[in-house]
């Protein structure tokens, strides 16, 4: 059987995994951000051995290692809890780790900005394919490493990392992922991140005004506050 064969049979049989799945934790009613955030976790935790379980079951297993760092140079947006998430994880970092993300990440929203971004560029998840494909594109063309990313490779916050991070695997060559962001060997685990995003939304229904961010203006909105 083909790679090709391989991973429309995972993914096949990742969705019906996912929709059937019942998940350990219970939903949490008005968690404390501490609470949250570990809640959460778990969460990744739980979607991450259960697709694992899936890869070895089918003999296909992801080529992604520690280390790998090329997905992390592709535009990430996220949801108004991720963002609270993340910005409760940001606090509670060390000084330094703080401070080296916000100088990363005032440059490179200085650097988005001249180039027409803002912190609109993505708000609608209904933004139609053909433009996601232009401006990921364009943005992986920049070359701009996630301002979340530590000089030894590794996330900052990769316990509670974005959707769009955990839900993402390689199945081919590793090489590829330095070249262009669209390769016909990964996979998006859509189905999984729709059954977190919906156990999320039980806990705390997104705020009206809060739109999808482009993860360097959602970082820079949380450095701004008093806290950091």
């Amino acid at each position: 059987m083909s790679l090709e064969n391989h991973l429309n049979t995972l993914i096949y049989e990742s969705a019906h995994t996912a929709n059937s799945f019942v998940f350990p934790q219970e939903i949490p009613k008005n968690p404390n951000p501490l609470k949250l955030c570990k809640w959460y976790a778990n969460e990744i935790n739980t979607v991450t051995e259960q697709l694992d379980i899936l890869e070895q079951n089918h003999n296909t297993l992801c080529t992604c290692s520690k280390g790998c760092v090329s997905c992390c140079h592709q535009l990430i947006v996220i949801t108004y809890l991720e963002h609270q998430i993340i910005e409760f994880s940001l606090n509670n970092l060390p000084l330094k780790e703080r401070t080296q993300i916000r100088e990363t990440t005032l440059k490179q929203c200085k650097f988005l900005t001249e180039h027409g971004y803002s912190q609109n560029t993505f708000s609608s998840p209904y933004m139609p394919f053909e433009e996601q494909q232009k401006l990921q594109e364009e943005f992986f063309s920049f070359k701009l490493p996630c301002p979340l990313l530590k000089q030894d490779h590794t996330c900052s916050i990769y316990t509670v990392r974005p959707t769009l991070c955990w839900s993402y695997r390689n199945y081919g060559s590793p090489t590829e992922c330095e070249q262009t962001w669209n390769i016909p060997t990964t996979l998006k685990y859509s189905d999984w991140e729709s059954r977190i995003t919906k156990r999320l939304y039980q806990i705390k229904k997104p705020s009206r005004k809060y739109t999808l961010k482009i993860l360097q203006f959602a970082l820079l909105e949380m450095l701004s506050k008093k806290q950091f």
